[in-house]
């Protein structure tokens, strides 16, 4: 009888660990459902999100190339070399925008007869930046007769060419350009 007793014990406590088991497992597959849930969740969030970037890019991109032919470039001029290799540049140019400017500030390359890229022989850079102070009005052209003294230290140089160009409104919102 008390090895009776014993089996049912045991057997009794076999049922329960089982019980037991089962439960957690019934738990475990609810903590697994909500994970693989949570995690779907998660994946088209992070699919709206890069959406939604995707399409602020495009925006940015669109308005950016907006003011590609913000402005006409109508001619660059470098001086010929003064005694000390110094050379003058003028940049003359016009506001196509609907907009004022207040400052505009252009990427300039010096470049030697056969089209090379010439650095300043003095400074040792390639590229300068030359900011002209407006308002320049919308449909208003600037730069006859306005040059940039000295820009460059160098007597093979024979022209200028804008690579790129800054434009900053009057509401201080900026637009880089790059040619």
């Amino acid at each position: 009888m008390k090895e009776k007793i014993q089996n049912f014990a045991i057997l009794g406590a076999v049922i329960a660990t089982v019980s037991l088991f089962i439960a957690a497992s019934s738990h475990n597959d609810e903590i697994v459902q909500q994970r693989t849930e949570a995690l779907a969740k998660q994946r088209q969030m992070e699919k709206r999100e890069q959406a939604i970037k995707d399409s602020l890019a495009m925006v940015e991109s669109n308005r950016l190339a907006s003011y590609k032919d913000s402005i006409a470039i109508i001619k660059t001029i470098a001086s010929d070399p003064n005694s000390a290799g110094g050379v003058d540049c003028e940049i003359r140019w016009k506001n196509n925008t609907h907009r004022t400017i207040k400052y505009m500030v252009f990427q300039v390359q010096a470049l030697n007869a056969v089209g090379d890229i010439v650095p300043c022989s003095i400074r040792g850079y390639d590229v300068d930046n030359l900011k002209v102070t407006g308002p320049i009005k919308p449909g208003q052209t600037y730069g006859y007769n306005n040059y940039w003294d000295c820009v460059w230290y160098n007597h093979s140089i024979t022209k200028c060419m804008v690579t790129g160009y800054t434009i900053i409104f009057m509401d201080d919102e900026s637009i880089d350009v790059i040619l």
